[in-house]
C-alpha cells in the first residue's frame, strides 16, 4: 500500500496487475504461475488460474547465479562430487498477471471490500516459492488502472 498511495492495487475483470518479484536464491526463480481467489479467503483449490503476461526468468524454478562460479566448481557439481546449493541472486524482476475475464472480487478483509487474493509461485521441488497479495475491484464498469504491487521476495 505504501507504493500505491495507501490503497490496494485496483484491478478490473480482464485487466492486469504488475509488480516486482525479488529472487533471493537460485531456486526461487521462474517461471511463475498465478491463481486468483475471488473470495479472498485463501481457498486455492477453487481459485481461477490466471495468465502471467510478464514472466520471471528461470527454468523449473531455477536461475543461474549472477556471480562468477568457476569452471572447476561447475564440473564438480555436474559430476556429483559436490552438492549443488542454492546461491545468492538478490535481483528484482518485473511480473504482470492478467485478471481473468468474468472475475468478481467478493472478499472483505479489515473492512475493505471487493477484494481478491492473487497467488504467484514457481514450480520448484524445493518450494514452491512466491507470495500472495490482495487486489481490489471497484464496482464501476470502467476499467481500473493497473497499479504496481509491493515487492515479493522469493
Amino acid at each position: 500500500m505504501t507504493l500505491s498511495g495507501s490503497t490496494l492495487p485496483q484491478v478490473s475483470s480482464g485487466g492486469s496487475v504488475n509488480g516486482t518479484y525479488h529472487i533471493v536464491t537460485t531456486d526461487g526463480a521462474g517461471p511463475i504461475e498465478a491463481l486468483v481467489d475471488e473470495s479472498a479467503t485463501g481457498k486455492w483449490s477453487t481459485a481461477k488460474s490466471a495468465s502471467v503476461t510478464t514472466q520471471v526468468p528461470g527454468t523449473d524454478g531455477n536461475i543461474a547465479a549472477p556471480t562468477k562460479r568457476g569452471l572447476v566448481m561447475r564440473t564438480l557439481v555436474k559430476l556429483g562430487l559436490v552438492a549443488k546449493r542454492a546461491e545468492n541472486v538478490n535481483e528484482d524482476y518485473p511480473f504482470a498477471v492478467e485478471i481473468p475475464s468474468g472475475t468478481s472480487c467478493t472478499g472483505t478483509i479489515n473492512g475493505e471490500s471487493g477484494l481478491c487474493l492473487v497467488k504467484i509461485s514457481n514450480n520448484n521441488t524445493n518450494g514452491p516459492f512466491g507470495g500472495v497479495f490482495a487486489v481490489q475491484m471497484s464496482n464501476s464498469t470502467t476499467k481500473a488502472r493497473a497499479k504496481r504491487v509491493t515487492k515479493f521476495t522469493s
